[in-house]
């Protein structure tokens, strides 16, 4: 996003500039954190779940901290790497700005008479004036991310008129220097669709008044305890609140 607004205001940034920035980013962020300065704001500053916790992980007295930084900087720059070299990416990083429809911008579009929030990382028409989204990923893939991209179809069909069956949908693992293009016919959208209502459903119907009272509480049952569900607990930001050691 940073990358995509400096071009459009005549930067062109580099891959050694955005390197930079993110590193920079990324060790401030963690003094932040260590440091206790995200107290004066909490909503605003940096607060790492590693610190909260104080998990090894970010143990300065030896060499831990370090090389758990590294994995995440090595992950950054690979990422970047990616993008800047990969060949498939070429015209995302030429398109014009004014073909650009959007560049993480929150919007929302409606379905089943709920607001849907929807944040497309790319979205431009390309030079035959069809409607490409990318989206972003650093890991590996997985079957919601072409959940995703199909609702950002329904999306594009709402925003910019598009036919969700000719909208181009990419997943970009920029980790693994990997492109998946997706594509859904009439059949896949209308199973995607009956998705979506039915998670709609479900939500509906575990909701509760919270002025009112404090719901039931059997209708939110904790994680199984097997090691996958531990796994789980382990990397919950809120596992303070929780009565599970």
């Amino acid at each position: 996003q940073r990358w995509y607004q400096g071009r459009e205001q005549g930067r062109v940034g580099t891959l050694e500039d955005c390197t930079g920035w993110v590193t920079d980013q990324l060790r401030s962020k963690y003094k932040e954190s260590r440091d206790g300065k995200w107290k004066m704001r909490p909503a605003k500053l940096c607060h790492l779940a590693e610190h909260h916790y104080g998990e090894s992980c970010v143990d300065e007295s030896g060499s831990e901290a370090a090389d758990y930084g590294k994995r995440f900087l090595e992950r950054m720059h690979g990422a970047l790497t990616c993008f800047f070299e990969s060949p498939e990416l070429e015209g995302a990083r030429k398109v014009e700005p004014q073909d650009t429809l959007a560049c993480e911008d929150m919007s929302t579009f409606e379905l089943f008479g709920t607001k849907i929030y929807a944040v497309p990382d790319l979205a431009y028409r390309d030079g035959d004036g069809q409607v490409q989204i990318l989206d972003w990923k650093t890991g590996s893939p997985r079957e919601a991310d072409r959940f995703q991209l199909a609702i950002y179809a329904f999306y594009a069909q709402d925003k910019w008129g598009a036919e969700p069956t000719e909208v181009v949908c990419k997943d970009v693992y920029l980790g693994r220097n990997e492109i998946v293009e997706q594509a859904y016919d009439g059949d896949q959208l209308d199973e995607v669709m009956g998705r979506i209502e039915a998670s709609m459903t479900q939500m509906r119907a575990l909701h509760f008044d919270a002025d009112a009272g404090t719901g039931d509480v059997e209708d939110f049952p904790m994680t199984a305890e097997d090691e996958g569900g531990l796994q789980e607990c382990r990397s919950c930001n809120y596992r303070e609140l929780c009565a599970r050691p």
